[in-house]
């Protein structure tokens, strides 16, 4: 936990229900301590599989960023799964469930927010 900013991180290697008391303290003289129970809950990863994409920079101007599309069926029915332009030229899905087929496609933005159009379908298999 950070003391400055009060953020609990960390990776979660178990999934359930657990319960956590904070205990903060002022930094008065004499300090001033307050404690509370809470409860946080640890969803289990769905299989644990991933899917890393990586493609080259598109030669376009002006390009600012990619969009990542997902699809269960072949040629149709893409959704984004990013919420904001992809700086990079990597993305990592991690939301794949097990047994099944996906389809990925790209598109390169530029700083108006237009789309290209789509890249090359890729498939990949999650076993």
């Amino acid at each position: 936990m950070s003391a400055v900013t009060g953020t609990i991180s960390g990776t979660p290697t178990t999934a359930g229900a657990f319960s956590i008391t904070i205990k903060v303290t002022d930094s008065g003289s004499p300090g001033t301590t307050a404690s509370a129970n809470f409860s946080i809950a640890i969803a289990p990863v769905s299989g644990g599989h991933s899917v890393l994409l990586n493609w080259t920079s598109s030669p376009s101007p002006g390009v600012s960023g990619y969009n990542v599309y997902r699809t269960t069926t072949t040629g149709s029915g893409y959704a984004k799964l990013n919420s904001s332009a992809v700086a990079g030229l990597t993305y990592t899905d991690t939301t794949v469930v097990n047994g099944q087929t996906y389809y990925y496609v790209t598109t390169s933005v530029d700083g108006s927010g237009d789309e290209s159009a789509y890249s090359m379908e890729i498939q990949m298999v999650i076993p």
